[in-house]
Formats: C-alpha cells, structure tokens, sequence
C-alpha cells in the first residue's frame, strides 16, 4: 500500500503546480472564453490520470519525484527532492532528523509511516465513494415520483431546482412550479450541458477528487471546475441571445438559485454555484473577438506541453547540452565484434560527429530494460573535468546514459567496428578518466587522454599528428626553478598544489607546470606544448584540452601523505591474475594461442558479450536467451572450463571468485549452486540489478516491476 500513496502522493504533487498554474491564469483570462477555463481543468485531469509522462526540456515541473519511494524505504536519512531548493531546504532537515533510520530496525521509520498513510488513503478513498453513493441514492428516492414530459425531461414536486441526472441515460429534472418562460430557459441550460457532455466530466472530477483527496488543492480545483462548467454552459446559451433574452435568462437564474452545497458529486443543478458571477457575466456578455481565442487555445497548448511533461533527467540534460568544447577524448567499443575490431579512439572530427550524435539523445526514462538480441556500442566520453562518461545504444531502442536508461530511442548510429582491439590498460564503466589511462612511475603518475606515443623507458609522449608533446622531468630544486621563470620574464600563477607558468603563446604554445615534492625541496616539471604549423586546426585544438587535462591530472606518489600502491603491489593483494591476453568474438573464446566455439559447449550460446579476469580465472558472458546468460568459468592454470551455468547478475568481491554470486529465476545461488536466498517475487516483478555492500558483507538485491516500482531485498552474509 505504501508504493502506491507514494506513487499518488508524487502525481498530486505534479498535479499541484498545475493547480497553481492554472490560478493564475484564471486571474488574467476575463476576457477569455470561459471554456478555456474548462480545459485548462481538463488537463490537470490528465496530468492526474496519466501513470507516467514524456521528459522535455520545457517542462516547467519541478520535480517528477518529489518522495523517492528508494529514499523513504532505504535512505537513512530520508529528504525530498521538489526541485525547489527553498523547499527542500525547509523540510529535509526536519524530515532526516525525526525519520532517521533506528539501528536493528528492517525498515526506516518513514516506510512504517507511509504504510500506515496507504491505508489511511484507502479509508479516505472508500468514504469519498459512499458519500457520492448515498447521495445518489438519495436523490434517485426524491425524483421517483415524476411525470414524464417529452422524452428524456420529467417534472418532479419534490426539487426546488433543475438539476441532470444519469449517466448514460441522462434525464433532465425540472420543478413542477416553473412557468413556460423559466422552463424554456432552463432547458436551454440543460441541453446545453448534454451537448458539451458536462454530466461525464463532473462525474471525472469528482472521482479523481476521491482518489485524490488529501490534497487541499484539488479541493479548490474542483470547486472552482463546477463553476467554469457552469459558467461555459451560460455562455454557450447565450451566444446567439439579444440583450432581452439575456436579461430574461439573467432572473431565471436568480428564480433558480439554491443554498450552496460544499460538494455535489451527482448532479448538474441549474444555479447551483456561483450566481451572482453567472447573473454578471451574462449581462456583460461580448463576443471574444478571433485574436483572443487564438490566444486562448495557445495558452492551453502551451500548459498542457509545460505541465503535461517532465523534467528531463540530469543525464539527459547533459546529453542534449554536451558540447565539443567540454571533451578531450570519445572512445568507442562495439560487442560482439572481431577482436581487432572491438575498440576506436576518435579523433577530432569524429569527436564532433559523436558529440552531435549525443546531443540528439531523447526517449522516456525507465528503470529497468528488457533483454534485446545483439550486441551494444558504448561511447566512453571523456570531459574536461576528468570524468569519463558511457553513453551506450542498446538495439537503437534503448539508450543508456551513465546508467540511466531510456526507450524509444530510435536513432540509429553509424558505428558498425573499431579499427584496433581493446587496449591491455582500458577499463570498461570507469567514471573516473584520471584513474581509466593512468602511467605509474616510481614517485608520480600521470592520466595519459588520447592516442599519443610514448616510448618504454622515457618520460614523454607525442603526437604523430603535430608538434604537440609532454615530458615530465625531475628537478633538484622548485625555487630555483620558480625563480628562472621569474627572471626569464614570465608569469608564475600558483594554483591549488602546484604552479603554472605559460613561457609561449599565440601559434605555438608552451605551458610549464610545477609540482612540489612534499617534504622535500625538489620538484617535478611537466612541460606541454602544442602548435597550429603544418597541422589540422581541430586536432590542435583537441591536443590541447588533452594536454591540459593530462598536466593537471599528474600526482606525486612517493613522499606525499598519500601514497598509492603499485601495479605489483595490487596483485598481490588480489593473488594472481589471468597472465596471457585472452578475447572473445562471435562465440568463440581465445587465450593465448588457443580459442574455444563456446557454442559447441551451448547450442544456446548465439554471441559471447563480455569476458573478465577474476584471480587465476576468466568469466565469460553469453547471450543465452531473451531474460538469462549463460557464464562460463576459464581455469587458466589447467586450460580448462571448470564450471558454466545460467542465470543473471553475477557479482563478486575484488579479485576472489568463490564470493560470487547470481540470480536464476527468484534464487540467489552461489558460485557452487548453493541458495543463498529465495526472493518473493510477483508476477510482474523481476530482478533488475545484484551488488556487494563496500565491506562485503551485505548483499542487496534491486527488484522492479512492470509498472517501473522498485523495492530492494538485502541479505546479510555470514
């Protein structure tokens, strides 16, 4: 129950700016044809009905979230996320301290409460319901001794006004005591309500304001749809009137009037609200001219595009804003493929015909993507803040975007192969570019961003392109080398940890950076240089922005507070890793100068999506089936598959394969095929994604349905 008040709750909240949206419109629309009114209530309805809603860039929605169903059940300090910060400011604090998750509880305390609030809604939705039934029911006995008058119109002694009845036989009720000039008018009214089908939109409002009902909002937006209704149905009516007939319609409104009643769920009373606003609109009734209801049905247009969609997602917004300015480097990786042909490194024009590829990004979020036969192109996007982002296209249906998924993509992109295979160093999902290409030496390393050369043994790398290069040097002494610079004329600028020092400028540039060498006096100098002579002017450009990002990413390992280990040092602390070069392509697995038809093994097998080093060993994923894969285990040491099975989500802990874990069906299985866990899952639930806490101890099993919930199952390990 909690998942669904939570889901109402975020489409009330939605809805509510809409609501407000709405107000102000009102304010500023007296010239306005009174239907606009009606429809602009019309699609706070939609906003209402809809389940899910289109991402754009000119939603005017805050927040399509604003109470994370994850955060309210997992976060131990639960916030909200309206999008306003003024808001959120006011009440994350409050909220986090008094709903802070109690240590030894399953559940945090918000969860216990919103569960609690489902049934609450529950009750508020099934008083609503009865109220709207005993008051038809009641109004059904008074209206029971009638007398028929023409077909669908019944005189009735028991009412003092008016009033629609019924659905989809709707009868028009009339007191007994009118005479034939009120009776006349009121028919008018009342067909005219007939013909714009105002019984069935009444009957709508009211509805959502039951499922709705703790909203104070929607209260007013009800109350103030039965007065437009009632204030377009005059107009309609009076359109084609004199000024006489006006005035006569005008008394038979006040003939008509009745006691104001706070909700009217059945009927369509003639009179019932807003009299005194209907008598005055009547009698200053003027025709809208054709510019005003132009203008109005653009606002309507323009609120239900504003308000009728979302806000788009942080990675999508950076998708469509990415510019060519913010990347240094696009690399490319395409499985299934040919070994040699599973990797590219793009350059500048390519770089440029990636960014505008991205930039086209669109589709509506989902949380979770159903299995799709064939592989994927991943883009690694490298930006100038040092952060590598993937971008993958999933079957030109799905697009992922640092993983966030999204559907109905539908842009197919051009790239079919690499030109080379996938480099020994490249770590595939690492959103850290300074840690993906980074160069270890004894006493610093350095982000090695993009193609350039390097020699063993040296400390520079170049470009085969230009004249571009970087070489990093050791020096005995920072001040004296602060004090050449000086003296050579050139400005020193220290910045956070090191100093940069430009000693070119114009055609050919030559930056100098300067990195101490804590507690000593020495230093070391990291030297860039790039120039425009008899090179392409946007492969300049990208060098550039690489050189930079490359100088500013270099670190001092030895004699800094920090002092990372080494490349043999961390395998040994994860015991030895797979030695040869191993690849897959199409099915078959190769290590060393052996390969292996996994579909020989697996008929099943119809391509093999990605292989991993783990210890002495190899996992292979295959494509085995629309929802599972099957998983090999490569023994390098004997050369031989010791284990392969099928399931999903296999995760394991640093380099120690007998941690792992999967998931077949509604089991979490062990490496051996021991149940760790049985998961109650519902026929629309699957599992979406299986993960390790940091300390090992935790594992935590990330469940969706079909209607996009998420819930999550955690299991403690012994």
């Amino acid at each position: 129950m909690a998942a669904v008040f939570l889901k109402l709750l975020n489409l009330s909240i939605s809805a509510s700016w809409l609501v407000l949206a709405v107000l102000v419109l009102r304010l500023g629309s007296k010239r306005s044809p009174k239907w606009m009114n009606v429809l602009l209530w019309g699609i706070v309805a939609l906003r209402l009905v809809l389940p899910f809603s289109i991402e754009s860039a000119l939603s005017l929605i805050p927040s399509a979230e604003t109470v994370s169903p994850a955060a309210v059940q997992f976060d131990p300090a639960p916030t909200i996320t309206s999008g306003v910060s003024v808001i959120d400011n006011a009440v994350n604090p409050s909220l986090s301290e008094h709903f802070a998750a109690v240590p030894g509880m399953s559940v945090n305390p918000l969860y216990v409460w919103t569960e609690i609030a489902g049934w609450v809604w529950l009750i508020g939705f099934g008083a609503m319901l009865l109220y709207a039934l005993v008051s038809y029911l009641r109004l059904r006995r008074r209206v029971s001794v009638s007398l028929p008058i023409q077909e669908n119109i019944y005189l009735c002694d028991g009412i003092s006004s008016p009033f629609i009845l019924g659905i989809v036989k709707p009868r028009i009720y009339l007191p007994s005591g009118l005479d034939e000039v009120q009776r006349q008018n009121v028919l008018a009214h009342e067909r005219a309500h007939l013909a714009r089908y105002d019984h069935w939109w009444k009957l709508l409002g009211f509805v959502l304001l039951a499922v709705y009902w703790f909203n104070p909002l929607l209260w007013l937006a009800y109350a103030l749809l039965c007065r437009d209704i009632e204030l377009a149905c005059d107009e309609r009516v009076i359109r084609t009137m004199d000024a006489s007939a006006v005035k006569t319609y005008s008394t038979v409104l006040l003939a008509c009037s009745m006691p104001h009643k706070a909700v009217i769920s059945c009927p369509l009373a003639f009179g019932e609200v807003g009299v005194k606003e209907r008598v005055r609109n009547a009698l200053h009734y003027k025709k809208p001219a054709f510019w005003i209801v132009a203008a109005s049905a653009i606002v309507c247009i323009a609120v239900a595009v504003c308000f009728l969609t979302n806000p788009e997602h942080e990675t999508m917004k950076w998708a469509k804003n990415l510019r060519v300015d913010d990347v240094v480097r696009v690399e490319l990786t395409i499985m299934p493929q040919v070994t040699d042909k599973q990797y590219k490194d793009f350059n500048a024009d390519e770089i440029a015909q990636a960014v505008a590829l991205i930039n086209k990004s669109g589709g509506r979020y989902v949380r979770s993507m159903e299995p799709l036969n064939g592989g994927s192109t991943e883009l690694y996007v490298t930006t100038t803040d040092g952060v590598r982002h993937t971008v993958v296209n999933n079957g030109n249906v799905y697009l992922c975007i640092d993983g966030d998924a999204y559907r109905n993509f539908y842009v197919t992109w051009p790239y079919t192969e690499g030109d080379s295979p996938l480099p020994d160093s490249f770590q595939v999902g690492d959103t850290q570019a300074a840690d993906a290409d980074r160069f270890y030496e004894d006493d610093w390393s350095i982000c090695i961003v993009g193609p350039w050369l390097h020699s063993a043994g040296t400390c520079e790398w170049w470009s085969d392109s230009s004249d571009a290069y970087l070489n990093v040097v050791k020096q005995d002494s920072l001040a004296d080398e602060l004090a050449g610079l000086q003296n050579a004329g050139h400005a020193v600028e220290e910045l956070d940890g090191y100093y940069r020092c430009v000693t070119q400028e114009g055609l050919s540039s030559t930056i100098v950076y300067l990195y101490p060498v804590p507690s000593h006096e020495s230093c070391c100098w990291v030297e860039t240089h790039w120039s425009y002579d008899n090179a392409d002017e946007s492969e300049v450009e990208l060098q550039a922005k690489q050189l930079r990002m490359m100088a500013e990413s270099f670190r001092v390992e030895n004699g800094s507070s920090t002092i990372l280990p080494s490349r043999d040092e961390i395998d040994d602390l994860h015991g030895d890793t797979a030695p040869e070069k191993f690849s897959i392509s199409g099915t078959v697995f190769s290590y060393g100068d052996e390969s292996w038809d996994l579909a020989e093994q697996s008929p099943a097998i119809t391509s093999l999506l990605d292989c991993d080093a783990v210890g002495q060993y190899v996992v292979i994923t295959g494509h085995g089936g629309p929802k599972n894969a099957r998983y090999f285990i490569f023994d390098t040491e004997s050369r031989s598959f010791s284990n392969t099975f099928i399931g999903t989500h296999l995760v394991w802990q640093y380099d120690d394969l007998s941690t792992a874990a999967y998931v077949d069906g509604s089991s979490i299985l062990s490496i051996e095929g021991r149940t760790l866990a049985e998961l109650d899952l519902a026929e629309n639930e699957s599992v979406y994604d299986l993960s390790y806490s940091q300390d090992g101890t935790v594992l935590t099993a990330t469940i969706v349905s079909s209607e996009e919930t998420e819930r999550m199952v955690r299991l403690t390990l012994p």
